[in-house]
């Protein structure tokens, strides 16, 4: 990951306005408890945030943004944590600095990191597209229980209604 080193404890001044955000603040807005982001901090999943002189850890926008983002992959794709480490490594090989291409070695270990990012990639979209095929069946199943549903509930309704005109009449 390609981040600004944290500020040394004692030197961070932060306003009360700030846009940074103490770890009770990330976990309400993200809808994750503390510990869980302090185990995805663990797992690298993103950089060490900041912290005040008295350890509180300080969530940039950038790092509540991956946050976010690391949600919207196991969340909504339901990559495992190691999917979306992998993911992220390769999101991150793509903003590096340019290689100088007459630095032969440093071309070669760049042609090496983005061979092995291709590789992962192209193995996460394979993983997509068998996950958006699996779900074509699942819709169409939850479709036409929701319309069984739907004829269910109309039959049992007008089934009601009927029998409350047939109990009305009896007693006119």
């Amino acid at each position: 990951m390609v981040k600004e080193k944290p500020t040394p404890l004692a030197s961070v001044n932060v306003a009360p306005d700030s846009e940074y955000l103490q770890i009770g603040d990330v976990a309400a807005l993200t809808g994750l408890t503390q510990r869980t982001l302090r185990y995805y901090e663990e797992l690298q999943l993103f950089d060490p945030p900041t912290r005040l002189a008295g350890g509180f850890r300080l969530y940039s926008p950038t790092d509540v943004a991956r946050l976010r983002h690391i949600l919207r992959l196991k969340g909504l794709l339901n990559f495992s944590l190691a999917e979306v480490k992998a993911i992220l490594s390769a999101e991150e090989v793509q903003t590096r600095a340019p290689v100088d291409p007459s630095d032969a070695a440093g071309v070669r270990r760049r042609l090496a990191q983005l061979d092995h990012v291709i590789a992962n990639t192209s193995g996460q979209l394979d993983l997509l597209d068998r996950k958006l095929a699996d779900m074509i069946p699942l819709r169409a199943d939850l479709a036409a229980r929701l319309h069984a549903l739907a004829a269910q509930r109309a039959a049992l309704q007008a089934d009601h209604e009927g029998a409350q005109v047939y109990a009305a009449s009896e007693y006119a």
